[in-house]
């Protein structure tokens, strides 16, 4: 059995793959279009169409049928790792764990733009935070974690954003030199046993020092950090980066919250007291 065709489709080319398709497979078996027709319930002009690469032939239904009497079975899958992206980026306490790290990127001298897409002609994702630095022409490719359910999706999504972050900073007008990625998890006690369960892969994947990295963050001047660095906070006002170390490499401060449930009450109880002052 021959194994399995998969098609990469870009916006536009579905009518013209398919074609493609269903005439080089009429070819293999050695039919004529009328035979083709015939067996398929439709007529050898649509079959004649639908080879040409017509939408307009290509209705599901008759595709259904010709793609059935040609023993050729699709499946339909649809990539949305970006629709997963604008779903945390509508969540209370990501948002507002992300206005507080972009807050205090812009007080130590970065300029600061939130929800970057990714793609060029459409999105394929969005960066929560991308900094600029313009004297040492640096920039901060910042994910924001309220939870780590899945550890490979958080290292596929960086090697992503890595790939692609240059590309959405030229877009911005800016040229960076230098690049870091700093994933900024929520400082829970669920996160802390989720980083030290996979302290294994975790640790070699994010080698960066809290520490060293806030330092880079201040001073221009300072040495650069590791290319990728994960570390913890909390939503409490800062007047400083208040990035801490993740437990990754040594030791952790006690966490801030128990979990996102905690969190998200703690930030519910503070807009109460703002409203009502």
């Amino acid at each position: 059995m021959a194994p399995p065709t998969r098609i990469r489709l870009q916006a536009g080319t579905l009518p013209a793959v398919v074609g493609s398709l269903v005439r080089e497979t009429r070819h293999a078996i050695g039919w004529s279009q009328d035979e083709l027709a015939g067996r398929a319930g439709t007529s050898q002009t649509k079959v004649w169409r639908i080879e040409r690469g017509d939408a307009a032939a290509q209705d599901l239904a008759t595709l259904d049928r010709v793609l059935g009497a040609l023993g050729l079975r699709s499946t339909l899958e649809i990539e949305g790792r970006h629709l997963a992206d604008r779903e945390d980026q509508r969540d209370p306490v990501h948002a507002a764990l992300a206005t507080a790290v972009a807050g205090r990127l812009q007080r130590c001298g970065w300029s600061v733009s939130g929800e970057v897409p990714t793609g060029a002609s459409s999105p394929t994702g969005w960066i929560d935070l991308l900094g600029y630095r313009e004297g040492d022409a640096s920039m901060a490719i910042v994910e924001i974690k309220t939870d780590l359910p899945d550890i490979g999706g958080l290292q596929r999504q960086v090697s992503w954003y890595e790939r692609e972050a240059p590309h959405a900073a030229r877009r911005l007008g800016w040229r960076p030199e230098f690049a870091a990625v700093i994933v900024v998890c929520l400082d829970t006690t669920a996160v802390a046993r989720q980083l030290r369960d996979h302290r294994p892969v975790l640790g070699p994947a994010f080698p960066g020092d809290a520490r060293a990295l806030s330092a880079w963050l201040r001073d221009p001047a300072a040495p650069h950090p590791r290319r990728r660095t994960l570390v913890v906070t909390d939503l409490a006002p800062h007047r400083g980066l208040a990035l801490e170390p993740s437990g990754l490499h040594g030791r952790r401060p006690p966490a801030a919250y128990r979990d996102y449930r905690d969190a998200a009450a703690v930030l519910a109880a503070r807009r109460a007291r703002s409203r009502a002052g």
